[in-house]
């Protein structure tokens, strides 16, 4: 925990902040952050390696709930995320926003790794939302890797 502690510490010290701010004023947010990554750690090496990564997942709150539907493949006993669908409603079940990524993967030397990521805003039945000075949808494409593997 200690190393996303000290690197989020380190990187928001970069990032715009309160003129004036210290360290110490910083150390909660680094804290969050390194607990998180504890938290994701602690969920993908003892739930989502043994059972497998859940298809949806429902959070509910008094101003609405939000669902992730999630979709996978696996690749050499591990999985790799194809989609994530979030969307979130209000309290009356209304869609306030929808969001997709879709990442593709493609094997090179025996190891999955991504080649595109696409994200998008969209509507209730899935069409890209027009928005102003945002490219919707964009992409990143990954190109080139140099994969070295050891024995």
């Amino acid at each position: 925990m200690a190393v996303p502690f000290a690197l989020w510490l380190s990187v928001t010290r970069l990032l715009p902040h309160a003129p004036g701010a210290s360290w110490g004023d910083l150390v909660p947010g680094a804290a969050v952050v390194a607990i998180g990554v504890e938290v994701l750690h602690v969920v993908t090496v003892y739930w989502i390696s043994r059972d497998g990564l859940p298809e949806k997942i429902e959070m509910a709150g008094p101003k609405g709930r939000t669902v992730l539907d999630l979709k996978a493949q696996k690749h050499k006993e591990r999985w790799a995320m194809k989609s994530i669908d979030w969307a979130r409603y209000d309290s009356e079940g209304r869609l306030e926003e929808r969001s997709v990524f879709e990442i593709t993967w493609a094997p090179q030397k025996g190891i999955l790794l991504p080649t595109k990521v696409l994200y998008k805003v969209v509507d209730k039945k899935g069409e890209p939302i027009k928005r102003r000075n945002e490219p919707n949808p964009s992409s990143m494409e990954f190109s080139e890797y140099e994969v070295e593997v050891k024995d």
